[in-house]
């Protein structure tokens, strides 16, 4: 029973260390974009690399926020041609079944 009441608290503790971490990397991902926009390029350098593998994880995820991005503009637009297209059509047809 004690077993048990420990390993979900493990599960729990780990879960809520990978949330932290995640939020952490959302949090640099959208502060580099907010401060360099989509031009930030990682920078590689061979005496450090775990500074590389982290400048390619921002990088990565800033061409994932872009690609995101470009997903929900489209949606938009999609949307409002659909909506424009209702709106011609409730108008064409609004004193029709009178």
């Amino acid at each position: 029973m004690v077993f048990h009441a420990l390993s979900v608290l493990f599960v729990i503790a780990i879960k809520l260390i990978l949330l932290g971490v995640g939020l952490l990397y959302l949090f640099r991902v959208l502060w580099t974009y907010h401060a360099e926009g989509l031009k930030a390029v990682p920078r590689h350098t061979w005496s450090d690399p775990a500074r590389s593998a982290d400048a390619l994880a921002i990088w990565l995820g800033l061409k994932l926020v872009d690609g995101v991005w470009a997903g929900v503009r489209w949606a938009i637009n999609v949307l409002e041609e659909a909506s424009a297209d209702v709106g011609e059509w409730f108008m064409g047809h609004r004193g029709a079944g009178s």
